[in-house]
């Protein structure tokens, strides 16, 4: 591991206030892609999903930790400011929520549960399900030098299978979470609801990196009341959507 490191707390994203919005919106979205992969698998139901997780969690615990030992926080850090980066990322992350997200559900509710393509679609959907996403791998990297920056007697390796086997008991514990506790038109809606909400960040990242003048936070501010009036109504408009469908998928049972 290289010494240009910084500590725990402040890597790799905390160094500035410019980069806190940046830093802390992919952690942010890296844990929100995690739940959505829990989410995907309790909606489901489907114990090859899980195992399928959790293996290749194991796998990506295992395949990033040479990176991270290869590279400092640091580094990670001015790679993932580049604008090119923020912009692949942001196209990778959106299309992973649509198929993961929209097309599953579209395929749950409309889909007509007979043919080959039809089974080909479902295969394709659940395996992109159950792979990490772009910007997880990247927060298992970041987690990985944190550990690796202040253990010198632990080998990398097994470093990857403890924050792997970490991340595995987390998903376990939210998919059993989710199972007892939602419903299945409540996970839907509230699948929906994040893939909205993650969409939405995603577009927005590439943004983080230009400041904010005073001016512009000034205006935020006095605007508030049609900020507000902006989200009620985004929210309601989802809500209508979400008890229409329920009325559909009624309908065509």
């Amino acid at each position: 591991m290289p010494n240009d490191s910084v500590s725990v707390l402040l890597s790799p994203f905390w160094e500035s206030v410019d980069e806190q919005w940046v830093g802390g919106t992919l952690v942010v979205l890296s844990g929100l892609m995690f739940f959505s992969q829990a989410l995907s698998i309790a909606r489901i139901k489907s114990w090859r999903m899980y195992l399928g997780s959790l293996t290749f969690l194991i796998l990506a615990g295992l395949t990033t930790v040479p990176l991270a030992d290869v590279s400092s926080p640091r580094e990670l850090q001015r790679w993932l400011m580049l604008p090119q980066t923020l912009g692949t990322l942001t196209v990778f992350q959106i299309l992973w929520v649509c198929i993961t997200v929209f097309f599953s559900v579209k395929e749950e509710i409309y889909g007509k549960k007979k043919g080959v393509r039809y089974w080909c679609r479902i295969f394709s959907i659940r395996f992109i399900s159950i792979l990490p996403s772009p910007i997880f791998l990247l927060f298992l990297i970041w987690i990985e030098q944190n550990l690796l920056m202040n253990t010198t007697s632990v080998k990398p390796q097994t470093i990857g299978l403890l924050v792997a086997g970490v991340c595995c008991v987390l998903l376990t514990f939210l998919v059993v979470l989710m199972m007892l506790t939602l419903t299945e038109y409540q996970r839907l809606g509230l699948h929906l609801l994040l893939g909205c909400l993650l969409v939405t960040a995603c577009i927005l990242l590439p943004c983080l990196t230009e400041k904010l003048n005073w001016d512009s936070s000034a205006n935020i501010t006095q605007n508030r009341n049609e900020i507000f009036m902006l989200s009620l109504l985004g929210i309601v408009v989802i809500l209508i959507g979400f008890f229409y469908q329920k009325r559909m998928s009624e309908k065509t049972k």
